[in-house]
């Protein structure tokens, strides 16, 4: 296959729609409405610039715009904290740098084949510093949110993603994910183009590549320098696979997503003090009203849900069972559950009292208990809701009373 044969491939998995955005020589942004203009625009801009696309399609008009794109992929970008200048030539400080970051890389691929979700995963190598992980899943339906409520949404999954990422590798991740693509209007690297800061570097063409998940799991820096000397075709079986739980999970982000001052409604995690009126009209979601709703919102902390599908004792425990009952009202009331949702998943609990239990609402709503709980708190007063392992948050090494 040709250099350009190569790029084309490659483009039928990083831009399934058009029309998305590409650079010219002059690293000006334009956009590409077909398959042939981006491929031709690639390969006229190949050696003298990076290539690049966007990570979205534009259906109804750019993103700087704020109009919202066809949302479909979720891009991070991992690369060496605190990007430095090499020297060029100088090896064996990028060697030492890649090792730190290709550890990390090796334990996420892992971690995502054991899983079971690595076929939803496709990566490149940037082919100088960077690793680039896609998480695909159908597009999201523009009506679910407004253009802020998106790039909210999109970020605090990526952000919760990344901390249960650290939580089931037990390394630090985030400090090494220099960029993801919830700002909307993310470009990409598009492989089998021509990385001209490695080639200068290296003084030998570097390109940035495809690679599978079972790839980086064993990646090595000498793998790494190996794998971008030359373009490649996609690895076998390379192509888009959607992830319909993700897309569900990540829609239910955007829906309950705060967007605070830009868009006139008030954060929960703000200061201000709200009463239940002012809740119920200016903050909660009343898009949520089933118990698979709540789940999806609350899926980041899987005990939320699981206090709803015990056998009848959330109220037997004394003061572990208030504490955890406060902890629950508090994260439903976090992801903008409207509160009768709220009232109608505690009155199938035996000892139900409605009164009480809209007090309590109306407490944390005007408390803001919502900074006054974590992981901690529950392993120390409430063990007994703890999931433990099955929860991505629980740390095997804390002592749980």
């Amino acid at each position: 296959m040709t250099d350009r044969d190569l790029i084309r491939q490659a483009s039928e998995v990083w831009a399934p729609d058009f029309p998305r955005q590409t650079v010219d020589a002059s690293k000006r942004q334009f956009a590409v409405n077909t398959r042939d203009e981006l491929v031709d625009a690639l390969v006229a801009v190949n050696g003298k610039n990076a290539g690049f696309v966007s990570v979205y399609s534009f259906p109804r008009g750019h993103s700087r715009d704020r109009n919202i794109p066809e949302v479909n992929t979720l891009m991070f970008d991992l690369d060496v904290p605190d990007a430095k200048e090499y020297r060029p030539g100088d090896v064996a400080a990028w060697r030492r740098d890649q090792s730190n970051l290709l550890a990390r890389v090796r334990m996420i691929a892992r971690f995502l084949i054991d899983a079971g979700a690595d076929q939803y995963w496709r990566g490149s190598l940037s082919g100088f510093k960077g690793v680039h992980l896609y998480l695909d899943f159908p597009a999201i339906n523009p009506d679910e949110g407004s253009y802020n409520q998106f790039k909210a949404g999109l970020g605090r999954y990526a952000d919760e993603f990344l901390a249960f990422l650290e939580s089931e590798t037990s390394v630090s991740i985030r400090d090494w994910v220099d960029v993801d693509s919830s700002d909307l209007g993310r470009l990409t690297r598009h492989p089998n183009t021509v990385h001209t800061g490695a080639t200068a570097f290296f003084n030998d063409e570097r390109y940035c590549v495809p690679v599978s998940l079972r790839e980086l799991a064993t990646i090595t820096p000498d793998e790494y320098e190996k794998l971008t000397s030359e373009p490649r075709p996609l690895p076998d079986e390379y192509h888009r696979v959607e992830s319909e739980r993700a897309g569900q999970i990540i829609t239910q982000y955007v829906r309950t997503a705060s967007v605070g001052g830009s868009s006139g409604r008030p954060s929960m995690s703000s200061t201000r003090t709200l009463s239940l009126n002012e809740y119920e009209n200016e903050v909660a979601n009343h898009k949520i009203k089933t118990k698979e709703d709540v789940a999806f919102v609350t899926a980041h902390k899987p005990c939320v849900f699981a206090y709803f599908e015990r056998d009848g004792d959330q109220f037997e425990y004394g003061h572990a069972s208030h504490k955890f009952e406060v902890f629950v009202i508090d994260e439903l009331v976090d992801a903008h559950v409207p509160v009768e949702v709220i009232v109608d998943l505690f009155r199938e609990i035996p000892g139900f009292n409605e009164d009480e239990t809209r007090s309590r609402i109306a407490d944390v709503i005007a408390a803001n208990w919502a900074r006054r709980f974590n992981c901690e708190t529950i392993w120390a007063e409430a063990p007994m809701f703890c999931l433990g392992e099955v929860c991505g948050l629980y740390d095997p090494q804390h002592p749980i009373a």
